[in-house]
């Protein structure tokens, strides 16, 4: 009796997708790389613009709070009181 010798086939998937060559790994994981890096510039940049704006805006506002209480008298309870 003759024995049947079955080949395996190679599934589909493996013929249909070859292999990345690690070429084309490395320039896909250095555009990531590039993309990382200037999304965190300009996070970085975004940070330093609103730090800045934020310090003269508290500058101002205090300068406007001085300047109120330099016109205003120091006690303002007193200010309604009537004069007889």
């Amino acid at each position: 009796m003759a024995t049947l010798i079955h080949k395996r086939r190679p599934s589909l998937s493996t013929l249909s997708h070859k292999r990345r060559s690690s070429r084309e790994r490395r320039s896909g994981s250095r555009i990531a790389q590039a993309i990382l890096l200037i999304s965190f510039f300009i996070l970085v940049g975004r940070f330093a613009y609103s730090s800045v704006s934020a310090f003269f805006h508290h500058q101002d506002k205090q300068q406007r709070i001085e300047q109120t209480l330099k016109s205003s008298p120091v006690n303002p309870t007193l200010s309604f009181v009537k004069k007889e």
